[in-house]
């Protein structure tokens, strides 16, 4: 176990350094990205395992309380997504593999406050899209903010270093 695990921080120290080794960093960012869309398709996993007997793989506690299955996945899977969007982030995934998570979220969150006959006529994935979109492009635009006042502190700190530099060198 910690031959594992000790691979598994050297994968992530040489990620976070941005190592040399592009192919490693590459593998790994398309892993962390499958581990991010995976986040937000086990949200669905429910309605893939329909015809599996899950009843008989369930705590005892849910089975007495007459819990239906589908609901107890679905309760694993949005468990679980989180979980899987923290493994992945942490080993920098591209930045559009988050839309798949957003997407499915933001999805879930309408089927919760919407009405199902609302849901069923088919506007509800033009909704979602919309709204994954938006966040997208509001994440977008806080990721380049953040960009452009880092570069602009950083320019100012090696203004200052430079003039100090100057009033050193004149003395």
């Amino acid at each position: 176990m910690s031959k594992n695990r000790s691979i598994l921080q050297k994968v992530i120290d040489q990620v976070r350094q941005g190592g040399s080794n592009n192919s490693l960093n590459e593998r790994t960012s398309v892993v962390a990205s499958i581990i991010i869309a995976l986040s937000g398709l086990i949200l669905y996993l429910d309605k893939a395992m329909v015809n599996v007997d899950v009843e008989a793989l369930m705590p005892d506690k849910f089975v007495e309380n007459q819990i239906d299955p589908s609901f107890f996945i679905w309760l694993v899977g949005v468990t679980v997504s989180p979980l899987l969007i923290i493994v992945g982030s942490i080993l920098k995934p591209y930045f559009y593999a988050y839309i798949v998570p957003i997407y499915c979220y933001v999805l879930q969150f309408y089927f919760i406050l919407i009405d199902y006959s609302l849901v069923d006529n088919g506007y509800s994935y033009s909704y979602s899209f919309g709204i994954t979109v938006i966040l997208l492009l509001i994440m977008q635009f806080a990721r380049k903010s953040s960009e452009r006042s880092t570069k602009l502190m950083i320019q100012e700190a090696k203004e200052k270093l430079l003039k100090a530099k100057m009033q050193d060198a004149t003395k």
